[in-house]
């Protein structure tokens, strides 16, 4: 098994969870797709923990896949298959050779592909985005109530959990 983990990105959910990419939507799809391959390509760069990045998007006819960039792979669903249904098929393939790590917000995906084997993250958990920024401001508008905010943890209990899981999963 690869030492290094794959990472698999559900590439339009993380566009969406991610402020700096949801923003590159203004510019329409293809920039949003080319923002967030630059982004994972950047990262890959700047750590070492990670072998690859494959970018999974709804669509495309037929299904295809290109590598922008070394270490980034880029997968299309195709016309008749979800990016979701497309996620858990590279798990089913690839998880008994490699670490796989699934990036998305979608709970579906997530208990999927943790079914199969994979370790998951939320957006935010990976790009270490703090909660409260992920969302657009209508979103957020009403605050926690008391009983939410007694419940969540400090800054400093989140990064504890997450630094002791990127260990477990073998990604720092």
């Amino acid at each position: 098994m690869e030492k290094k983990p794959i990472v698999i990105i559900d590439a339009w959910n993380t566009i969406r969870g991610v402020p700096r990419l949801r923003q590159a939507m203004t510019g329409g799809l293809e920039a949003a797709r080319q923002a967030v391959v630059r982004f994972a390509a950047a990262w890959l760069a700047r750590r070492g923990d990670v072998g690859q990045f494959w970018l999974v998007f709804d669509g495309g006819a037929p299904a295809y896949d290109a590598e922008p960039a070394a270490g980034i792979r880029v997968i299309h669903s195709g016309a008749d298959l979800k990016a979701d249904d497309r996620i858990v098929q590279l798990v089913e393939r690839h998880i008994r050779d490699h670490a796989l790590v699934i990036v998305s917000d979608d709970r579906e995906v997530i208990d999927r592909c943790r079914q199969l084997g994979a370790d998951s993250q939320s957006t935010a958990e990976f790009f270490g985005i703090p909660e409260d920024t992920r969302r657009p401001a209508a979103a957020r508008r009403g605050g926690r109530g008391k009983a939410d905010a007694k419940n969540m943890l400090s800054p400093a209990e989140e990064k504890a959990i997450n630094d002791e899981l990127k260990k477990v999963w073998g990604i720092e």
